[in-house]
């Protein structure tokens, strides 16, 4: 999956839908998904020349969600939270909320990935959308490709990802 350019369109989205602050929530694993994703992030921040803030978490929703409830007030409505996962996303839409403030009227949550999560959660997330199944079926087929043909070279495949915009931004 094209992790770089799945987040340059989320945070574009946000810059051009006119949110004045942007997080990017990213996963605390040292991994070339995560760089990517942050590079998208960085890319789109520099070229708007808004300042950038990441803060990284294991990908679990309880320690995004707790993040936000302690530290909301840091940040203004009109921020947006761009995530590294949906996972971060509903942690920190539930926070937000926990919190008493509302998305996307007060904030911004855009997630990542499209698979379940979003559909489920409350508001529906805006989210970059992997087409996992797509990719599951090339991968099957590159490894039965292998497995006949052990000596030829396997090409790298990259997926452009979906944006899909819901109910957790403006």
């Amino acid at each position: 999956s094209n992790n770089r350019e799945g987040t340059r369109k989320a945070t574009s989205y946000a810059i051009a839908n006119g949110y004045s602050n942007i997080v990017f929530m990213g996963i605390d694993v040292d991994a070339r998904f995560e760089e990517s994703r942050e590079k998208g992030y960085l890319e789109a921040m520099e070229d708007s020349g808004l300042e950038t803030e990441i803060i990284r978490f294991e990908n679990h929703s309880t320690l995004s969600r707790n993040f936000i409830r302690e530290n909301l007030s840091r940040y203004p409505k009109d921020t947006c939270f761009i995530c590294g996962s949906d996972r971060l996303a509903i942690g920190i839409t539930t926070g937000i909320r926990q919190a008493g403030k509302r998305v996307p009227e007060d904030y911004g949550v855009i997630g990542f990935d499209g698979v379940f999560l979003d559909q489920i959660s409350e508001p529906k997330l805006t989210t970059v959308k992997q087409d996992v199944y797509k990719m599951g079926e090339i991968c099957a087929s590159v490894l039965l490709q292998k497995i006949q043909h052990p000596k030829k070279p396997v090409k790298s495949i990259e997926f452009s990802p979906q944006f899909i915009i819901r109910e957790s931004t403006k």
